[in-house]
């Protein structure tokens, strides 16, 4: 009786994260959404804003800055209080990003402004960025653009961890990606995580729990 031979590891490699990289499209293609109803208010406002994510350069979406914290909720099943996250910081390192104003005015009305301000200053970088509500003039301030481009994308929690107000659960970051990686039986149907993943993909990978 003959065998199928088998396909050499390269190839399988190859073709699994081809398979993968047409799944995470399929999911955040604009205009499709997961058939299966949010049950969380925060799975919507992740939701929103997957595609925004997707427009930020690569090394924005995979270290953990301040933009990328002001999208992110604890998805544990039965959470009520999951916004925003605590930072525990142990690590913070500072890189330069290029200065957009324009790419900060777009973005202004989509940051959650309590929650930015308690990032902020837990990372040591508020400087006199003002408290809610921000004045419209505030975004034609150059001074006030630029503490703010600094505080959401020059700040990176390199190290530390990210809290759920609720359980206090703990999600580590380890060299400025986070783990959200949680049981299947604590997941909500629907939502959004950002996940470890294997080497040859992606440094962070998106997951629809079903």
């Amino acid at each position: 009786m003959r065998s199928t031979p088998m396909m050499p590891l390269k190839q399988f490699l190859r073709r699994k994260k081809r398979d993968f990289a047409r799944r995470v499209a399929s999911l955040t293609d604009e205009g499709k959404r997961v058939t299966s109803k949010p049950t969380n208010q925060a799975v919507e406002k992740n939701t929103e804003n997957i595609q925004l994510i997707k427009s930020i350069p690569t090394r924005a979406n995979t270290d953990m800055k301040l933009l990328t914290h002001n999208m992110l909720a604890c998805h544990i099943k039965g959470v009520t209080n999951n916004y925003p996250l605590l930072i525990e910081a142990t690590k913070i390192e500072t890189r330069d990003a290029d200065f957009n104003p324009d790419f900060l005015r777009h973005i202004f009305p989509r940051i959650q402004w309590p929650a930015f301000l308690q990032g902020a200053e837990t990372l040591g970088c508020r400087g006199t960025l003002p408290n809610d509500p921000v004045p419209e003039s505030a975004l034609e301030d150059e001074g006030f653009l630029k503490q703010f481009h600094h505080a959401l994308l020059e700040v990176v929690l390199e190290e530390g961890f990210l809290i759920c107000p609720e359980t206090q659960r703990r999600f580590p970051v380890c060299k400025g990606i986070p783990n959200f990686l949680l049981e299947e039986e604590c997941l909500l149907e629907g939502s959004f995580c950002w996940v470890w993943a294997p080497r040859w993909w992606p440094k962070m990978r998106l997951c629809v729990c079903t």
